[in-house]
C-alpha cells in the first residue's frame, strides 16, 4: 500500500470486520482505483447498491478475483431526490467484499457437479477483464472457451449459458462439456440444466442474503454515525459552554467559589429520613450540627477575585484555610444555617445578607448567594457561592440617611416656607414654616394640588405662566401672589412666591 495522491476527495476504509486477515484493507483509499471508484460514484449518484467489475483485493493472498458491492450512506434528513442532493449529503459507504471463487464454491457445496465445467464472465467489463472464474471437477482446458471470452469454441459438444444481475452488473455463466462427458453420460443434458439451475439459485440466494445484510448494516451505520456526530457536537457544545463558564468565573470581579455540596445535601436528606423536618428549630438547639454539616463542604475552585482579596497565597493553601473557616467561623455558620434550611426545603437558590465585626472593630456587611446549577439539583455536587462586600455601600447609605436627616431638620427649623412640588404642581412635602403660612399640616398637603391655595383660576394660570415658564427655560422664577389659607381659617395671605 502506498501513500494516496493529493485529491479533493478520498474514500479510506476505516472499519473492517473481521479484522484478522483483512489488515491490509484498513486505510486503503477505495477511490484510488478506477474499477472501485466507478462503482462508488454509481452507488452515490443512484442511491442504490452498485457492484464493481473484477478487482484484485488488497488483502488477496491467492490468485482469485474479487468484487465489491457498495451501499451509500447519506446524511439523515437531507434532500436525496436529485443527484446533486445525494452528492452533497453523502456520508460514506457500507461495502461487501466478495472473492468470486469462494462465493461460487460455497454455492456448489455437495451438489452433483462431476465433469460439468463452467466459466463466469462480466459482460459489461472491457474484453480483457471479462473473465471472472472457471470451475472444473477435473483438469479442463480453458481454451474450450473462445478468445472472445463468452462464446464456445466450434468443437464444444454442448453449451448452455445463463445471465444473472449482480447489483447492476450482468454476469454470464457458461456451462460446457467435453466429448468424454458425452460418452460417459448419455442422459447428460438434464444434469447440466439441473446443475446450472442449482448454481444460479444458490448464487442468487448467497448474494441476496449478503445484500440484505449490507442494507441492514447501511441503516445501522447511518444511525451510529448520526449518534457519533450528535455526541461529538454535544461534547463540543459542552466544552465551549464550560470554557465560557470558566472564563466568566475567573474574570468576574465578584468573589466566586465553586463547591461540592453533596456532603451537606446527603446530611440533610439523612435528617429528613430520620423524621427531623423543622431544621430551623433543630439547628437552634443543636448548633454543633451546623459546624458538623459545614465541615462536609469541599471547595473545588476559587476565582481570581477571591485570590486577590486574600493576598499572594497559593490556591491550595487558600482552599485549605477556607475549608477550616467553614467549620470554625461563627459568622459563616450563622449564614450556612439558613442555607442548610433552604436545602431542606428543596431550594436551589438562596440569598442572605449578614454583618460581623471586623478586625478593627468596625462592622463588615456581606451579601452571600448560594446557587445550584441545572443538572446538579439532586446531589448538589456542584454549587456556586458568590460573596459581595457590602460595607462601603451600607456606609454610604447610612451617611446619606444622616445627611438627609440633617437637611430636613434645617429646613423644618427655617422661618421661610419651603415646599417640594412636582412639575405638574402637586405638593409632596412642606416645612413647618410653610405649614404656618398655609394653615395645613404636612400630612394634609401630601399629594394635594397647588391650585387649592390660589383664590382664582386666573391667578393660578398667571403664576404658572411667570414662574413655571422660567423654570422650563432652566431659570429661577419669582412672583408676588396671594394664597388662601386653610378654609377652616378662611383668610387671604399675600406672599412672595419663588421657585
Amino acid at each position: 500500500m502506498t501513500r494516496a495522491s493529493n485529491r479533493t476527495e478520498l474514500f479510506p476504509v476505516y472499519f473492517v470486520e473481521p479484522y484478522h486477515g483483512n489488515e491490509a484493507a484498513l486505510g486503503f483509499d477505495l477511490g484510488s482505483n478506477p474499477a472501485r471508484r466507478t462503482a462508488l460514484e454509481e452507488a452515490r449518484d443512484t442511491g442504490s447498491m452498485a457492484a464493481s467489475r473484477r478487482i484484485k483485493l488488497v488483502q488477496e493472498k491467492g490468485d482469485q478475483y474479487g468484487f465489491l458491492v457498495f451501499a451509500p450512506v447519506y446524511r439523515r434528513g437531507g434532500p436525496l431526490d436529485a443527484v446533486e442532493g445525494r452528492r452533497t449529503n453523502l456520508r460514506g459507504f457500507v461495502l461487501g467484499v466478495f472473492r468470486i471463487g469462494d462465493m461460487l464454491e460455497k454455492t456448489l457445496g455437495s451438489r452433483p457437479q462431476e465433469d460439468i465445467p463452467f466459466s463466469v464472465y462480466d459482460t459489461a467489463a472491457p474484453e480483457e477483464e471479462r473473465f471472472l472464474y472457471h470451475h472444473s471437477s477435473r483438469p479442463f482446458p480453458i481454451s474450450t472457451v473462445s478468445a472472445a471470452g463468452m462464446q464456445p469454441a466450434a468443437d464444444t459438444p454442448f453449451h448452455f449459458d445463463k445471465r444473472m444481475n449482480i447489483e447492476g452488473r450482468e454476469w454470464l455463466m457458461v456451462f460446457t462439456t467435453d466429448p468424454d462427458y458425452v460418452a460417459r453420460n448419455r442422459a447428460w443434458q438434464p444434469w447440466v440444466v439441473l446443475f446450472a439451475g442449482l448454481l444460479l439459485t444458490g448464487s442468487a440466494t448467497y448474494l441476496s442474503t449478503n445484500a440484505r445484510r449490507m442494507r441492514l448494516l447501511s441503516v445501522i451505520n447511518l444511525h451510529l454515525r448520526d449518534e457519533v456526530v450528535e455526541r461529538k457536537e454535544a461534547e463540543e457544545a459542552l466544552r465551549e459552554s464550560e470554557e465560557r463558564y470558566r472564563s466568566l468565573f475567573d474574570e468576574s470581579p465578584v468573589a466566586l467559589l465553586e463547591l461540592d455540596g453533596s456532603g451537606p445535601k446527603a446530611y440533610v436528606d439523612a435528617l429528613d429520613r430520620a423524621g427531623i423536618t423543622d431544621l430551623e428549630a433543630y439547628f437552634d438547639t443543636h448548633p454543633e450540627e451546623v459546624r458538623r454539616c459545614a465541615a462536609l463542604l469541599r471547595i473545588t475552585d476559587v476565582n481570581r477575585a477571591v485570590m486577590a482579596s486574600c493576598g499572594s497565597k497559593s490556591k491550595e493553601t487558600l482552599v485549605h484555610e477556607l475549608e477550616n473557616m467553614f467549620a470554625g467561623d461563627e459568622g459563616f455558620q450563622k449564614t450556612f444555617q439558613h442555607i442548610v434550611v433552604a436545602i431542606g426545603e428543596g431550594k436551589t437558590r438562596y440569598e442572605h445578607e449578614s454583618n460581623k465585626t471586623g478586625e478593627n472593630g468596625t462592622k463588615v456587611y456581606e451579601y452571600t448567594k448560594w446557587s445550584v446549577p441545572a443538572g446538579y439539583e439532586k446531589t448538589h455536587s456542584r454549587v456556586l457561592i458568590s460573596v459581595m462586600d457590602m460595607t462601603e455601600r451600607r456606609q454610604a447609605e447610612e451617611a446619606l440617611r444622616r445627611s438627609e436627616a440633617t437637611l430636613k431638620s434645617v429646613i423644618s427649623a427655617s422661618p421661610v416656607g419651603i415646599a417640594l412640588v412636582t412639575i405638574d404642581r402637586t405638593i409632596i412635602w412642606i416645612s413647618d414654616g410653610m405649614s404656618a403660612m398655609t394653615g395645613y399640616t404636612p400630612e394634609e398637603t401630601k399629594i394635594r394640588s397647588l391650585r387649592e391655595l390660589y383664590p382664582t383660576d386666573e391667578e393660578f394660570a398667571r403664576v404658572d405662566a411667570i414662574v413655571y415658564g422660567e423654570i422650563r427655560k432652566g431659570a429661577i422664577g419669582t412672583v408676588d401672589t396671594k394664597w388662601v389659607r386653610n378654609k377652616a381659617q378662611g383668610r387671604l395671605r399675600c406672599l412672595h412666591h419663588g421657585i
